[in-house]
Order: C-alpha cells, then sequence, then structure tokens
C-alpha cells in the first residue's frame, strides 16, 4: 500500500530582512500520521507553522498541501488547514463581534459576507451575547470566538 503524502516541504528558508528564521527545511507529512516540529526557543517552529497555513509566505522554497501550493492557499484548502497558537490572538478591549468583524476584513470579504458568517458564528459555536469584551471570556470560549475564521 502507497503512503500518500499530504503535506510537503522542500527547501524552505524564510528571511526577515539579515536575520535567516528558517533555513533550507524539508520534509514530509504522511496521511493518518502524528507529527511534531521540535526545537529551542528561537529555531523557526512559529515561523514554519505560519509559512504552512499561509500566514507568511517563504522566502525560498515550495510547501503543498493535500497537493495544492500555499502560495495560492484556495478557500477549499483553507477551510482545512487551521493553526491552534499557545496565545489566542483576540483584542482584548474589543467585543466579540469587533474582533469577529476584523477578522473578516483581514479575510478581504464583503461587509454584508462579513455579517452574514458572524451570525452564523454566534449560532453554531454558541458563542451567547457577542457585545462581550473578549477579556472577560473564559479561554475556552476565546477559543472558540477565534476558531470561527478556520472552519
Amino acid at each position: 500500500m502507497e503512503k500518500e503524502v499530504v503535506v510537503s516541504v522542500s527547501g524552505v528558508s524564510k528571511r526577515f530582512g539579515k536575520l535567516l528564521a528558517v533555513d533550507d527545511v524539508s520534509f514530509e507529512i504522511e496521511r493518518n500520521t502524528i507529527f511534531g516540529l521540535l526545537g529551542s526557543n528561537g529555531a523557526g517552529k512559529t515561523t514554519m507553522m505560519h509559512m504552512l497555513t499561509n500566514l507568511l509566505t517563504p522566502s525560498k522554497g515550495e510547501i503543498r498541501i493535500l497537493g495544492e501550493d500555499t502560495i495560492n492557499f484556495s478557500k477549499s484548502l483553507k477551510s482545512k488547514v487551521a493553526i491552534v497558537p499557545q496565545k489566542i490572538s483576540l483584542y482584548e478591549e474589543l467585543t466579540i463581534y469587533d474582533n469577529l468583524y476584523f477578522f473578516g476584513k483581514m479575510y478581504n470579504l464583503k461587509r454584508k459576507e462579513i455579517l452574514d458568517k458572524i451570525e452564523g458564528f454566534a449560532e453554531t459555536l454558541q458563542l451567547g451575547d457577542l457585545g462581550r469584551k473578549t477579556k472577560h471570556l473564559s479561554g475556552g470560549y476565546q477559543r472558540k470566538a477565534r476558531r470561527a475564521w478556520n472552519q
């Protein structure tokens, strides 16, 4: 039985000015396997994860997920790939609604589309009162609110 490669990273490097954060990394991940990305602080693990999820573009090399080049991260691929960060990235002084609206704008969605999605998220994820500031939410509700755009 042939193994199916679902993630392929070939010769990937990432440079921030003079800083080489990731240097010529290559690996493959096969379907139904558990894969760990290990390294000391500053080794480039977060940078690599951001490149895998298209939050950053590699300076060199190629990343393919499910056969698709991440440079052209499609909506279909975006719905299958997400990152769960150690620190939840919400703006604590904003409400749940304002955070969701902001992230919708980051995805370049039109106002009507954002409002429709927020309504759907609120119902599906049971977010409750969207007027609450996120700093008053439990960790679980913060993850729900942040996860909304990764569905």
